[in-house]
């Protein structure tokens, strides 16, 4: 050792060390949690989060990825959170540790590897639970990619209602995401058959999107009423049109996992309004709500239409046609339930011919209107609900419309059978049998 290397500078020896979460893909809350340090922090605008600063000899900590309220689960992901081993900083020349910034990022095929030392990745990241953004296209919803979709809706009426009021709806979303439902149909008002009334709520806004998060976690797609019953809970327009842009407002950011109905059967007394004085909201797909049990057509249209069958004459061959007949992009939301019909094959052959011919349908009954779990003979016909909407190949969507009445038995006109096809493919055959 020369005399000169007594009085050379030695780098500081550091004690801290810095890690930054690199461009979540959804607004969330990370938290980095170790007995030497536990921070949460929020993900800016482009999606990146830090700093956290712990000792540089902390090796391990528990990494949870929030979502933006501070539930578990970030978004329209599954639940995140693992232990991860903190990479070891880089050593100066005299074995000494440098104080190097650590960097975590989701898994991302396209990024090259092998990524730098100082670089973690999430070895499990959050699988997506599906709720892209729905764009109309001709007498379907699309998804932005361009891939298919088609609606296979519950009614959850009492779903936001019991969000609010703090009542556990786990057993009931879990149920539907297992069925193979991917929209929940749910009422923003009602007096009727619960009591919902937005101003007795003061966080009636505020926890909107929350819970479109927590229903999205499990795959769900909210449907959201807007204005059922109405006339007793909320009759003055000006209210009216106060509400519905605060909706608006207060659903926007969570857009891509929304359709929203102005109205639930606007023929009905207890939901009279005056449909015909409200606008789309602002980036939210809209519908202006149907008439009762397949009655006429609510116009002008929105983004796309609705029509309601329950208890109609024939209803299972009107749940597709006669929505497909609205025009635009239509979904049957509100049909015969199970306790008005005893024939278990008429659902199964009514979502079928939806997934056909219209951009999906709603599978209604008791438990539906007040958000429980489905059981015995319910839980049977919403099996054949989602088994009937998933039998139709979504590449069918594109063919033309064909009446298949050379398929149809004698008495078709007068039993209800129906043939239907689109195009010219043998698979995108329904019969909708009498």
């Amino acid at each position: 050792m020369s005399w000169w290397d007594w009085f050379r500078p030695r780098p500081p020896q550091p004690k801290m060390r810095v890690a930054f979460f690199n461009a979540l893909p959804y607004p969330a809350q990370v938290r980095l949690e170790a007995p030497e340090a536990d921070t949460t922090l929020a993900t800016e605008s482009n999606g990146r989060c830090g700093p956290f600063v712990f000792p540089v000899s902390m090796t391990t900590a528990n990494l949870f990825v929030l979502d933006e309220d501070f539930l578990e689960g970030a978004p329209g992901y599954q639940w995140y959170g693992e232990v991860v081993d903190i990479p070891p900083a880089p050593l100066y020349d005299d074995g000494n540790p440098k104080s190097m910034e650590w960097w975590v990022t989701p898994i991302d095929p396209a990024y090259p590897r092998p990524l730098p030392d100082t670089w973690y990745q999430f070895p499990k990241l959050l699988v997506p639970v599906g709720l892209p953004t729905l764009v109309p296209e001709g007498s379907h919803f699309r998804q932005v990619d361009g891939g298919r979709w088609t609606g296979i809706e519950a009614s959850s009426f009492q779903a936001y209602q019991k969000f609010l009021t703090g009542q556990d709806l786990t057993a009931c979303f879990s149920q539907l995401r297992d069925l193979g439902f991917n929209t929940i149909r749910v009422f923003g008002m009602c007096r009727n058959l619960f009591s919902l009334d937005p101003t007795a709520f003061p966080d009636f806004y505020t926890k909107l999107p929350a819970f479109v998060r927590f229903a999205a976690r499990y795959g769900l797609r909210t449907d959201f009423v807007v204005f059922p019953d109405c006339a007793l809970v909320m009759p003055d327009p000006d209210q009216q049109h106060l509400h519905w842009g605060l909706v608006g407002h207060a659903l926007f950011p969570v857009a891509s996992s929304v359709l929203v109905s102005l109205q639930n059967e606007v023929d009905q007394p207890p939901n009279k309004i005056d449909y015909t004085k409200f606008n789309t909201l602002p980036g939210l797909l809209c519908s202006r709500g149907s008439w009762g049990a397949a009655g006429k057509d609510v116009v002008p249209h929105m983004d796309w239409t609705e029509l309601h069958t329950n208890n109609a004459y024939q209803w299972p061959r009107k749940v597709g046609h006669n929505t497909w007949e609205l025009g635009g992009v239509g979904m049957a939301t509100e049909n015969t339930r199970p306790d008005r019909d005893g024939t278990l094959h008429h659902f199964y052959d009514a979502a079928a011919g939806a997934a056909l011919l219209c951009a999906g349908s709603c599978f209604h009954s008791i438990p539906g209107r007040t958000s429980d779990v489905l059981t015995g003979y319910d839980l049977e016909c919403a099996n054949e609900w989602v088994m009937g909407s998933e039998l139709v190949p979504l590449d069918c969507q594109d063919g033309p419309y064909r009446h298949r009445a050379d398929l149809e038995g004698p008495n078709a006109g007068a039993t209800g059978e129906r043939v239907y096809q689109r195009g010219n493919d043998s698979r995108c055959i329904v019969r909708i049998r009498p």
